[in-house]
């Protein structure tokens, strides 16, 4: 929503002649950070010969918790940045799912699920990208069995970074170093 508002905001600028490049540069600055979850995956999988046939389990689909609505959602450019690149996502969110399965029908790289553990089955590592409340407190032991590789990309640091090194994860968040599992 914010940068359908810097874009209307821009234009009605232009309209009057007024020079935008700080609104400009806002809307730059927030369109980057919805892809900085994106480009931490292809950090990370990039050694292992990037995220092309991997699996991303997504946890959360619309903009914020509490709500159906995926305007403006950081999911939405994460997944195309991924699925653009070759990989795999199953995602879940407790209520933007039949949004999430109509904005995204046409991406033969994504499939939503029902169930909250359903997309971690098999997967090669989890993100979660809406900050739900039950998700929060999963069931870390049910996910790192589930998981091909015990990773967890957190786009909004639900976590501790001390709580997930002690549950064997590699966790990597945003603004923190990350954690890296011991093998």
């Amino acid at each position: 929503m914010l940068s359908q508002r810097c874009s209307r905001l821009i234009n009605t600028a232009k309209e009057y002649g007024c020079l935008t490049s700080l609104v400009d540069a806002v809307d730059t600055v927030n369109n980057r950070q919805k892809r900085k979850l994106a480009d931490k995956i292809i950090d990370f999988f990039a050694p292992q010969g990037g995220v092309s046939g991997k699996t991303l389990a997504m946890w959360g689909l619309s903009f914020k918790a509490n709500t159906d609505d995926m305007r403006e959602s950081a999911a939405l450019d994460i997944i195309n940045v991924l699925t653009d690149a070759g990989m795999i996502v199953r995602a879940y969110d407790p209520v933007a799912g039949e949004n999430g399965r109509k904005i995204l029908a046409g991406n033969a790289n994504v499939s939503i699920m029902d169930n909250q553990y359903d997309p971690v089955d098999g997967a090669d590592a989890l993100a979660v990208v809406t900050d739900w409340n039950q998700f929060r407190n999963p069931d870390f032991n049910r996910i790192q069995k589930m998981l091909v590789n015990p990773v967890i990309f957190d786009g909004r640091n639900l976590f501790s970074r001390n709580f997930m090194k002690d549950q064997g994860f590699t966790y990597i968040s945003v603004g923190r170093q990350p954690v890296i599992a011991e093998n």
